[in-house]
């Protein structure tokens, strides 16, 4: 069983900016799960997201706050 198999598609990985939570969203990444990432901060958020794209190639998605209904792109709530 895979990590993406076990723990599921997606993952949502809060702070993810800098330090911890940019590393960890890395790491899920590479584990083959897509990451939805959020933070205040939206320049390193999106510099993040196109590097996880073209290290993992998985799909990642930003967002700055979950409040809006439009926050995160339909295709991250989807199953699979």
């Amino acid at each position: 069983m895979t990590f993406a198999d076990q723990y599921g598609p997606w993952s949502i990985i809060a702070g993810a900016s800098e330090g911890t939570g940019s590393a960890f969203a890395r790491k899920v990444a590479a584990k083959g799960v897509n990451c939805i990432l959020i933070a205040r901060r939206e320049a390193p958020l999106a510099a993040l997201a196109g590097q996880i794209r073209a290290e993992s190639n998985v799909e990642c998605v930003t967002a700055r706050s979950l409040a809006a209904p439009d926050s995160v792109p339909a295709r991250a709530t989807a199953r699979k």
